[in-house]
């Protein structure tokens, strides 16, 4: 990283935006004195104005100074959070470097629960992390960090794993309370829609450079450099259904496809679509989960039907039954009543494939990528020999190149590991891959080259995807139909895009969360 020049007001909200690796979480920990001690920082000047008013130099503050002034929200809330320790305490910790008595942190710590809108405060306050939703956890986190009412907070991709709505309510949350309490804010995040909802000011990053700082408005409507521009290409919009999503290279080297589907074209292919063969049809399915001395019920009699070369979006808030349904189409869990059937013969492996969410836990870091793709043909009896020939290919199709067939997972990027999990799953030529969350961790650029490929490859292989996701915007223009599910149940379905009138609250809210977007 190099030649970054930023300086922030009080009260004023910064929005960082860039690709993995540019450099946006470096520029974080330098601030917050979280960077190893391997890596080494130079400047010109990098003062920081404290609580008290006093201007010091960052480099030389303790860490308990840091701590008074700089608050710090992290990615993953679960991990960011003390298992073993109830909420109340963890929040109260926060004041160990302050002198005041274990009562009044309590209090305090009770107080930030109400700040943050956690429902009923008291009983939350004796919880511990697993009992809480992911929007809740990151709710506590932002306590935690604003208790000591620091000049700033730091919050470092604190909505990646959260649903649409969810987003919506932490976004305003973190306006709320910085308005409030006067505090600067530096928001990172690879969703540059989301930086613009809540910063008064966006620098780009790429390759450890600034590109460009710009008010937002400005940013949005004027961007001058052609990275930027590329940017904001290359996420999806709403009504708006390319034939392919333009990448950072494409706008770059100008030539990008910007050729619009049109409406008509969508329902067409919608109704061709219907009359293709069935490849799965799913009856009245129910599943529940044994927590202590009760069942608490995950799916509640879904219906859905999947035909060939068909593309279904399901769209849905956190713990509405969205993965429980993948790991049932996998043979991973067991239903508890209704049934799934496969139109085709052969085992479950060969007819339904899934990839994950994290594309850098979902492959083994001891083995070659060759050999992670591979497996699955040898676990079928195929010849070693055949099976390295048909991974190589698989792997050239989706953009790996076969001279790396023998590296590690560690040598590739997120986007790249996609790509591997992505290969391992189309290996055994299913009709099904379902995707779960499988572009929601990956930063706009490399999601629309994600997005690319899997439509190339449906149209190359006649594989049909069951795409699971919490936005809608990206399911819209992936999806030829689109179910919402809430609570355990599919309560609405459409082709195109969404009705102007949804039936059901949840469907609502989310459309109005698009439009506020």
């Amino acid at each position: 990283m190099q030649g970054v020049d930023l300086y922030l007001k009080r009260g004023e909200k910064l929005g960082i935006v860039g690709e993995s690796g540019s450099g946006k979480s470096l520029i974080c920990k330098a601030i917050s004195g979280l960077l190893p001690p391997s890596l080494s920082i130079s400047f010109d000047a990098f003062v920081f104005q404290e609580v008290s008013g006093k201007w010091v130099e960052l480099d030389k503050m303790t860490s308990s100074e840091r701590a008074k002034n700089i608050g710090y929200v992290f990615q993953e809330p679960m991990s960011a959070l003390n298992p073993s320790m109830q909420i109340g305490d963890q929040i109260a910790e926060a004041l160990e470097i302050l002198p005041i008595s274990k009562n009044e942190k309590q209090q305090r710590a009770l107080e930030w629960l109400q700040k943050v809108q956690i429902s009923y405060p008291e009983a939350t306050y004796y919880k511990y992390p697993h009992q809480l939703s992911g929007g809740q956890r990151q709710r506590v986190v932002i306590a935690m960090a604003m208790i000591k009412n620091p000049h700033l907070l730091v919050a470092d991709e604190p909505t990646t794993a959260l649903d649409l709505l969810v987003q919506a309510e932490i976004i305003r949350l973190l306006r709320r309370l910085c308005d409030e309490e006067g505090t600067s804010l530096i928001f990172v995040s690879h969703d540059i829609d989301l930086v613009g909802q809540l910063c008064d000011q966006i620098l780009v990053m790429r390759q450890g450079k600034m590109i460009e700082i710009q008010p937002k408005d400005q940013l949005f409507t004027s961007p001058t450099h052609p990275y930027t521009q590329a940017l904001l290409l290359s996420r999806p919009k709403p009504g708006y259904k390319p034939k392919r999503l333009p990448t950072v290279e494409d706008f770059l080297l100008s030539h990008s496809d910007l050729v619009k589907v049109s409406k008509k074209q969508t329902l067409k292919e919608s109704e061709l679509l219907k009359k293709n063969k069935n490849i799965i049809t799913i009856s009245n399915l129910s599943k529940s989960y044994q927590i202590g001395n009760k069942k608490s019920p995950i799916l509640r009699n879904v219906n859905l039907t999947i035909t060939s070369g068909e593309t279904v979006g399901i769209v849905g808030p956190s713990g509405c039954g969205k993965t429980t349904l993948a790991r049932i189409l996998c043979g991973i869990e067991k239903v508890d009543a209704g049934k799934v059937q496969f139109h085709q013969a052969g085992r479950r492996a060969d007819v339904v494939q899934l990839v994950f969410q994290d594309p850098f836990s979902s492959l083994n870091p001891m083995l070659t990528i060759g050999k992670q793709v591979m497996d699955p043909l040898l676990a079928k009896g195929i010849s070693a020999v055949e099976a390295k020939e048909k991974a190589q290919e698989i792997l050239d199709m989706v953009g790996i190149s076969v001279e790396r067939f023998n590296e590690y997972p560690h040598l590739f990027s997120g986007g790249q590991r996609q790509r591997i999990a992505i290969a391992r799953a189309l290996i055994l030529r299913p009709s099904l891959v379902v995707l779960d969350e499988s572009v929601s961790a990956l930063d706009v650029s490399v999601q629309a080259q994600v997005l690319n490929l899997l439509n190339d490859l449906k149209d190359a292989l006649n594989v049909s995807y069951l795409f699971i996701t919490h936005n809608l915007i990206i399911a819209e223009y992936f999806c030829n139909r689109i179910c919402v599910m809430y609570n355990g149940e599919i309560v609405e379905e459409w082709t195109d895009k969404m009705p102007e009138n949804p039936v059901h609250p949840f469907t609502r809210q989310l459309k109005e969360a698009i439009v506020n977007f």
